[in-house]
């Protein structure tokens, strides 16, 4: 799996109280409502830095968090993520 982040004009702002994360993306403009859920999972993507396995890594952090979610479960839901614009993949260098 290539290596996920965060978009680079993401920026969140958790709700607790409501058990949401509002995610606002600058281009183009968006507002979105994450579940908690999906709230997790972008925090577990930020945590997991510069591991050697990120999959590994955001399991551990989840499961850290008492959510427990298996390799297919892990592999769609980041690319719904993904397919939001809410994570990218990092271009190559070039050579």
């Amino acid at each position: 799996m290539q290596r996920l982040r965060l978009t680079s004009s993401l920026r969140l702002r958790p709700v607790p109280e409501l058990e949401i994360c509002l995610a606002y993306l600058r281009n183009p403009p968006r507002l979105l409502r994450l579940n908690l859920e999906a709230w997790a999972l972008l925090e577990a993507v930020e945590a997991s830095g510069a591991a050697e396995s990120q999959a590994a890594a955001i399991r551990s952090v989840l499961e850290e968090s008492g959510w427990q979610i298996g390799e297919g479960d892990l592999q769609r839901m980041l690319a719904g993520l993904e397919q939001q614009g809410l994570l990218q993949r990092p271009a190559l260098a070039a050579e």
